[in-house]
């Protein structure tokens, strides 16, 4: 179930809040203390459960994993009502078209369309073909 909470949790760069809940709420009965840190970083300590025995202190251990995801910030709206974007983290522009996204706070479903091919001059379209198509 762990799994499927943290990744159906959205977290793009910036806003990781949603993760963090999952991840707290995963490890709070198992951690002597947490904090969040002033870059939203998740910060949890267990404190050793036996005391050093003549000279050997108990090992410690650290896991880390970012919590973020690549995803998609709204820059503006266009008069025909779809969306102007830019991306958040590495993705590729070709693996966009036809995506399914969620949009805001309220996850609103939508697309990534484009242009009908028979709506697109043919020197742009030739130009699309040949390369990776600008978003925004």
């Amino acid at each position: 179930m762990l799994l499927r909470e943290l990744s159906e949790a959205r977290g793009v760069s910036g806003n990781e809040g949603a993760v963090r809940e999952v991840l707290l709420g995963a490890v709070k009965d198992h951690v002597d203390e947490h904090r969040v840190d002033a870059l939203g970083n998740l910060i949890c300590l267990r404190k050793a459960r036996r005391a050093a025995a003549e000279g050997v202190w108990p090992r410690k251990v650290m896991v880390a994993a970012h919590m973020d995801e690549i995803g998609l910030i709204v820059t503006g709206f266009n008069s025909d009502g779809t969306l102007r974007f830019d991306k958040v983290g590495g993705i590729d522009d070709r693996v966009l078209l036809s995506k399914q996204v969620l949009v805001g706070d309220k996850a609103v479903p939508g697309v990534i369309g484009f242009r009908p091919i028979h709506l697109i001059p043919r020197a742009e379209r030739e130009r699309i073909s040949r390369s990776a198509f600008s978003l925004g």
